[in-house]
């Protein structure tokens, strides 16, 4: 990589953040990765914080409040007074986020990944830096029932040796109504461009159960989501348009509120035979409000009848408030009539999240990739991320 040209980008997002930063003061919106972790706080569903029912989009402003109370090191923004019922939680000080023009509300964000990562085993040692992503995202909303979301970024190529530096693309562009008919019961439809609503989104979309099965970065596509919510039930349904590929994927999942747990199975089934179907289960646990236990496993069938195992497991615990631990292991084959190829890590990492601005996320894992090598190799990411 050109060092030259990463210091002329670094100071380029230096100032373009400066500048946004001088209208944080009227305009504080706050994007987020999904967040399933939250589970250990009995937070069971994604659309009670965040824009769509899979998460991973802007924060509401109950969101926003609870990422502060719960999150956060520091309470930056938002002052609360607190009830024993977690859900009297009174946010009084704190204007309500955007831009207002009748019942329309226009909100807008920036984003900014930078990654620094080191490679070793008994045959090379190397390290790169990478801006992973710089994004820029703009919500429109109308009544609080209809959402037009579009959003704006460039990334590095994954390729070390590609032959261009960067691109620009549009990840997310998408436009959904919701209506919460009852207390009990709530729907959405969601049409556009955005990374299909399957399985456990962790925020880490390096795992095996994203990345492995085609939910990562720069695997987004056309998609038709209809969700639905009954009392501890959801559903949801989609229609998938991937470039060349065309499937159907179903996910249901039932929360047990008083035992902080929800469990849940998905399924992706195609008629392409290029492409291949997956049947997966999911678990999401809590434990005393600071630990939590998610576990996901997915059987990938092609259709020359070969079937694939990928799962991954996590578990962590929160260390004080802002700073947590936790532990990886992840597995993946996609013929398990044979044992090699396949490929395995374990791993411990650190996510320290000093304000609703900030958060800074260390894994260091032990990695073998059989179809490379027998030999377990040496990882180190240091992620920094900002979002405004």
């Amino acid at each position: 990589m050109d060092i030259n040209w990463n210091a002329k980008m670094i100071s380029k997002s230096l100032i373009a953040i400066k500048i946004i930063l001088l209208f944080y003061s009227f305009l504080i919106i706050e994007q987020t990765f999904a967040y399933p972790e939250m589970v250990r706080h009995g937070y069971l569903s994604c659309n009670g914080c965040h824009s769509s029912t899979g998460g991973g989009d802007y924060l509401s402003d109950y969101g926003r409040s609870i990422h502060e109370e719960l999150i956060s090191a520091q309470q930056v923004f938002v002052n609360f007074q607190k009830n024993e019922n977690r859900d009297s939680d009174i946010d009084n000080e704190s204007k309500l986020a955007g831009i207002f023009i009748g019942e329309l509300r226009f909100q807008y964000g920036f984003k900014a990944r930078l990654l620094q990562s080191f490679l070793e085993n008994s045959q090379i040692s190397k390290a790169r830096f990478m801006i992973m992503q710089l994004q820029g995202d703009a919500l429109l909303s109308y009544s609080d029932k209809i959402d037009l979301f579009y959003s704006l970024g460039r990334q590095e190529p994954k390729i070390p040796d590609a032959t261009f530096k960067d691109y620009i693309y549009t990840p997310q562009a998408w436009i959904q109504y919701k209506n919460q008919i009852t207390e009990e019961f709530g729907f959405s439809i969601r049409s556009g461009k955005y990374i299909p609503n399957y399985g456990v989104n962790f925020a880490e979309h390096v795992f095996l159960v994203r990345s492995a099965l085609g939910f990562g970065p720069g695997q987004e596509s056309n998609n038709l989501e209809l969700s639905g919510q009954y009392l501890n039930e959801e559903i949801n349904l989609s229609f998938v348009n991937q470039k060349e590929k065309k499937y159907f994927i179903s996910k249901y999942s039932h929360s047990f509120i008083d035992n902080n747990l929800k469990i849940g199975i998905n399924t992706k089934t195609t008629s392409d035979q290029k492409d291949y179907s997956v049947l997966g289960v999911f678990l999401i646990k809590g434990f005393e409000n600071h630990k939590y236990l998610i576990f996901e496993i997915d059987k990938r069938q092609n259709f020359d009848h070969k079937n694939g195992l990928i799962e991954t497991l996590k578990y962590g615990q929160e260390i004080s408030r802002g700073l947590q631990y936790f532990l990886i292991q992840e597995y993946a084959n996609f013929n398990i009539e044979i044992t090699d190829p396949h490929q395995e890590s374990l791993g411990i990492g650190l996510h320290y999240f000093p304000s609703t601005l900030f958060n800074f996320e260390s894994i260091i894992k032990k990695e073998k990739k059989s179809e490379v090598s027998n030999e377990f190799q040496n990882i180190l990411w240091i992620i920094g991320t900002m979002s405004i």
